[in-house]
């Protein structure tokens, strides 16, 4: 019987940023397995002779103090052993990101002018989201094509960049 300040309570995750898959069963002599790691429906990769595949880490953690405690085990874990210990306690920046403003109908005048609003208003960070790369119009193609598009950004992503930093940050 747990809750949220008491009883005992597990978590499970992976250090991974993509489609992930948690699968708990109980089978009919009482025993729980646990399996987390890459949804194999959205993921493959085929390995050649002599190469080798690291799997993301699993992180599994167990509080008797509810799933508050749980919370506070699993922020406390990615504070001390994911987040970089340079901005680790530190306050994070004020930023914007673009995609709300533009979602794929930008170009470089557009993404500079955000920038410029932004600064004016305190932000210290510039996010730029999808649309950026490929042919990306809309999310039906390009996604992982990490070539910035010359229709949008004529002068490359390092050029933009370059700009953004001499107004943001």
């Amino acid at each position: 019987d747990a809750g949220e300040d008491r009883g005992v309570v597990w978590g499970f995750n992976i250090i991974y940023s993509g489609n992930f898959r948690n699968r708990i069963e109980v089978d009919h002599y009482d025993i729980t397995r646990v399996q987390v790691g890459i949804n194999p429906e959205e993921f493959s990769w085929t390995l050649g002779p002599g190469e080798s595949f690291t799997t993301p880490q699993a992180v599994v953690s167990m509080s008797d103090e509810g799933f508050n405690g749980l919370s506070a085990r699993m922020s406390e874990f990615v504070m001390r052993h994911v987040v970089n210990q340079n901005f680790a306690r530190r306050d994070r920046p004020v930023l914007i990101n673009n995609w709300e403003a533009t979602y794929f109908d930008f170009d470089e005048g557009r993404i500079l002018d955000i920038a410029r609003r932004a600064k004016d208003i305190g932000v210290e960070l510039f996010v730029l989201d999808d649309g950026w790369f490929g042919h990306r119009d809309d999310d039906t193609t390009s996604l992982g094509d990490w070539v910035a598009d010359p229709r949008k950004l004529s002068g490359g992503i390092t050029s933009l960049s370059d700009r953004i930093h001499a107004i943001v940050v």
